[in-house]
């Protein structure tokens, strides 16, 4: 028995994926209250439940931008729409931990690896400026490979 199953949730937790990417349909968005360990107020947070599955998950700012940025910022029009849910690395009250993740199946921004930045070139000067005496732009070392400027 896993320890994480001794502890009841109504929501899905990183450990009940078992390290599997779920591709799951939403078939309901919705809202629930939660006791806010910091303040001791209630805060409303976005729930979203899937076809059929017993648990859902709840929207953290992460999941919910992906989603708007997918389907737009009208929650009722993302019911019936597919999702990839993932365990992943996030941070719950500025602690680093394993959460649920949302992709969007065929999302080519978030599936594959970003491309490399263009390392830029020196620019040329123009034969014309030498003609008039006009000392070149000295190179600068310190800028890096990549050309990032350290500062």
């Amino acid at each position: 028995m896993r320890f994480s199953e001794t502890v009841p949730s109504n929501y899905l937790k990183a450990a009940d994926l078992q390290g599997v990417r779920a591709k799951v349909v939403i078939e309901s968005v919705g809202f629930d209250e939660f006791q806010n360990s910091k303040t001791g107020k209630k805060d409303r947070k976005v729930i979203i439940n899937f076809v059929g599955k017993e648990k859902g998950i709840v929207v953290n700012v992460t999941n919910g931008n992906i989603l708007v940025d997918a389907y737009g910022d009208d929650m009722d029009g993302w019911v019936g729409k597919p999702v990839i849910l993932y365990a992943g690395r996030t941070t719950y009250m500025g602690k680093p931990c394993m959460g649920i993740m949302v992709d969007i199946p065929g999302n080519k921004a978030v599936t594959q690896a970003p491309k490399q930045r263009p390392v830029p070139q020196q620019p040329q000067i123009p034969p014309e400026a030498e003609e008039v005496g006009n000392e070149p732009i000295p190179e600068f070392d310190d800028v890096g490979p990549e050309g990032d400027i350290p500062f």
